[in-house]
């Protein structure tokens, strides 16, 4: 699951070719998320390469130098670019060390230059956003070359800002036995409208009619670009030279040009809110008895209303004191980044207050608050958070709070190599120490699920853990990530002498979600529970993504609760083949109760009450056999959704009643990119109505929240957090454009001629709205 690559380091980006000859890169990183860089001890192949984690604020790469030697020499570059200062823990030769040095000095000079290029220029006066043609693009000459270059299927012509800041310029490619650019400046007049300066000038009322007349002058040989992809603020290209080969990183200087509006966008009611000097708002509690959201970030947890986050209710600051980040930076832990206390644990508890837990410069400590009288108090009753929050804060991990029990699956130690699912505050109970059990999991998210309520087999509630790991039971060279679910049962206690305080119920299956055309299983990030009823009608909804970045598709995926406890209690187990030292399927006898099954009707009969009372030679038996053979399959065995060019974060589905009785879950998607994408699926046609930009291109969607009761959604990135309704009918303002979107929220009322939300007509006027969610059929829409 790694492909072989050429790597260059120009500036603070490293660029990934296929061989040492091209000059154009396949894949760049952006050094600007740098958090640390790792060595991985693990064996390869090769046995004289040397393998190293770099740690991103978005995720980790797993990389392969050729030998230890390089690896220093990697870290070497790659720490004095970033900080700035050559590192003194490396061991290196002196004349690495002088390289080195002239690295930073040319790295402080691009950083200068690079400052100076940014200097304000004039303005450059434009109309409103909503004016501006889609083809328009932030970006100098030479960097809109560089564009229509790279992206020729999506037109061939831009606009842009003049180079003296003043004016506009539309930049055009023709392919003439190559690629050809022209370059036409337009001028705005004074009186309004707008000049193309060609030989014989074209005037234009509007920047659109600048855009149709060259296509009509062109007799449509000119496209306006667009590009759905967001683009690059700075375009970067290298050069090499034909002589010594050296490469060189190009980057043209931007001017001060206009930024795209900040979203939610006009007409969606939405709000942004952001505290200076705080990040990472990524973790969030829904307190909808009390009307607020409780948002945890780094060192800080807010109060915020419920209808509109901008307004601040409450505020507490959790601090991690100077002689812990000390000892956090003096184990090797970046100061600025790592050692500081970002909020990872946020649950509501029985009487009304909330558990708290923070990574705390690598200390997890935990402690009760509350909400009261308009203020956030922190009880200072710190204790332990060990296997119940991360040490490390760019480390998955996920938490459910039942019935006054914490439930947790972190890893449960410094160097994170302890992963644990656990039960602590009253039963402490976890999982075995065995990568049989838990092999590099990356968790996702847990949830409860009540299925011991009117349950006709007496069964227990379970607790749902949704995860990634390396997959043992495939026999490979390189390590296979696979997606997985466990459950193990709320009123598990362990064994008596076997599986003492361990589950006696953790059970894992293979969680598919495939993908066609695509031969590596496809990975989980996050995941939604919707029940409709009870507990029987149950989905979980999950967006995957490849897991190597040569692939550009996500995808969603649905699974029945039933389906899944199907194979937990149907399936063959998977056995270590001890012959051949691989995981196959198991044939033997299999003990009675069934390993791995909750406390039911079928158990009290063999006098079994609790787990205590379950025998040796089945808790030996899911001890060693924890994994099922039988994968889990999604519901429609196939996707709800696959998607290229997105790169999915985070899920949540609304359930909503459209026009005509019928109900619909409506998926919000969280992208890598900052947007949410608004899903629904009609007969098995996935729509999506909408993409809502909510943070910059570079800010992923870390966190979603929903909340029907009030009707918003809520969502959390590294620099903010930010606010939308599920339904913002309003912004329709035709009756093609309320019926095309096929939006079950929405219906265009021919009564008030407008775009309304179907939750507030009387069902006596529903004869006068229009909605066509199958087809789109706008046949009833009012004569243009």
């Amino acid at each position: 699951v790694s492909r072989r690559l050429w790597t260059c380091l120009c500036g603070n980006t490293l660029y990934f070719f296929n061989n040492a000859k091209d000059t154009h890169y396949v894949e760049k990183l952006d050094l600007s998320g740098f958090v640390s860089l790792i060595d991985d001890c693990s064996r390869d192949r090769n046995l004289e390469a040397a393998r190293m984690n770099l740690r991103m604020k978005d995720g980790e790469i797993k990389l392969t130098a050729p030998n230890l030697e390089a690896r220093e020499l990697w870290k070497g570059f790659l720490y004095s670019v970033v900080d700035l200062t050559v590192p003194t823990t490396l061991t290196l030769l002196p004349g690495q060390l002088h390289m080195l040095k002239e690295v930073v000095e040319k790295e402080r000079q691009r950083r200068r230059a690079r400052s100076l290029s940014r200097a304000p220029s004039s303005p450059l006066s434009l109309p409103l956003v909503g004016e501006i043609p889609a083809c328009f693009r932030p970006v100098s000459r030479i960097e809109a070359e560089v564009l229509l270059e790279r992206h020729p299927d999506c037109g061939n012509m831009l606009l842009r800002p003049g180079r003296d800041g003043t004016s506009l310029a539309v930049t055009t490619r023709q392919d003439l036995n190559g690629s050809v650019f022209r370059h036409y400046r337009v001028t705005q007049k004074p009186q309004g409208g707008y000049i193309i300066d060609v030989e014989n000038p074209i005037p234009c009322p509007t920047l659109h009619d600048v855009i149709n007349a060259l296509v009509e002058k062109t007799a449509g040989t000119l496209q306006p670009f667009l590009l759905e992809e967001p683009y690059e603020e700075n375009i970067t290209y290298i050069s090499s030279n034909d002589e010594n080969g050296e490469r060189t990183l190009h980057c043209a200087p931007t001017g001060t040009f206009p930024r795209r509006p900040s979203l939610p966008p006009k007409g969606y009611g939405g709000h942004v809110f952001q505290e200076e000097g705080v990040w990472n708002y990524s973790t969030m509690l829904l307190r909808e008895d009390m009307g607020v959201l409780i948002l945890g970030a780094r060192e800080t947890i807010f109060a915020l209303d419920l209808n509109n986050i901008t307004h601040k209710k409450a505020m507490v600051k959790w601090e991690v004191i100077s002689d812990m980040q000390d000892t956090c930076s003096k184990k090797g832990k970046k100061k600025e980044t790592e050692c500081q206390n970002y909020i990872r644990i946020l649950h509501k508890m029985p009487d009304g207050r909330m558990y708290v837990c923070g990574t705390n410069a690598f200390n997890p400590t935990c402690d009760y608050m509350s909400y009261t009288d308009g203020n956030l108090v922190l009880e200072n009753n710190q204790h332990e958070g060990k296997g119940r929050c991360p040490f490390d804060p760019f480390q998955r991990s996920t938490s459910e709070f039942v019935d006054g029990e914490l439930y947790s699956a972190t890893s449960g130690n410094f160097l994170g190599s302890d992963p644990v699912m656990m039960r602590s505050l009253n039963e402490s109970i976890r999982t075995e120490f065995s990568r049989s059990w838990l092999s590099e999991p990356r968790f996702i998210g847990m949830k409860h699920v009540a299925e011991g309520k009117d349950n006709p087999e007496g069964d227990d509630d379970k607790i749902y853990l949704f995860f990634s790991e390396a997959a043992l039971e495939y026999n490979s060279y390189k390590k296979l990530d696979v997606s997985r679910v466990a459950r193990v049962c709320k009123g598990d206690l362990g064994g008596a002498r076997t599986l003492q305080r361990k589950w006696t119920s953790f059970l894992k299956a293979r969680l598919d979600c495939p993908v066609p055309e695509t031969k590596l299983p496809f990975l989980i990030q996050d995941v939604f529970l919707l029940c409709p009823g009870n507990w029987s009608t149950c989905v979980f909804y999950g967006v995957f993504s490849p897991q190597t970045d040569m692939l550009q598709y996500s995808a969603v995926c649905a699974y029945r609760i039933q389906d899944i406890r199907e194979v937990f209690s149907r399936s063959n187990y998977k056995t270590m083949d001890a012959s051949n030292s691989q995981w196959v399927t198991y044939n033997g006898d299999v003990p009675q109760p069934r390993p791995g099954a909750c406390i039911n009707n079928a158990t009290r009969q063999q006098n079994i009450f609790k787990s205590l009372d379950v025998p040796d030679k089945t808790l030996q038996f899911v001890k060693e056999k924890p994994l099922m053979d039988q994968a889990v399959e999604p519901s429609s065995k196939q996707p709800l959704l696959v998607k290229k060019g997105a790169t999915f974060t985070s899920i949540v589905v609304a359930s909503t009643t459209a026009l005509d009785g019928s109900i619909h879950q409506v998926m919000f998607i969280g992208t890598a990119s900052g947007s949410v994408l608004k899903a629904v699926n009609y007969n098995g046609e996935m729509v999506i109505s909408e993409e809502v930009q909510l943070f910059a291109h570079s800010e992923p969607v870390k966190i979603l929240r929903l909340s029907s009761t009030v009707g918003q959604l809520y969502a959390g990135s590294e620099v903010a957090a930010a606010q939308m309704p599920l339904s913002a009918c309003g912004h329709y303002t035709s009756c093609m454009d309320c019926v095309l979107a096929r939006d079950p929220y929405c219906g265009w009322d021919l009564t008030s001629n407008g775009c309304v939300a179907i939750s507030t007509t009387h069902p006596n006027t529903h004869s006068e709205v229009v909605q066509s969610l199958r087809d789109g059929n706008t046949s009833r829409c009012p004569a243009v």
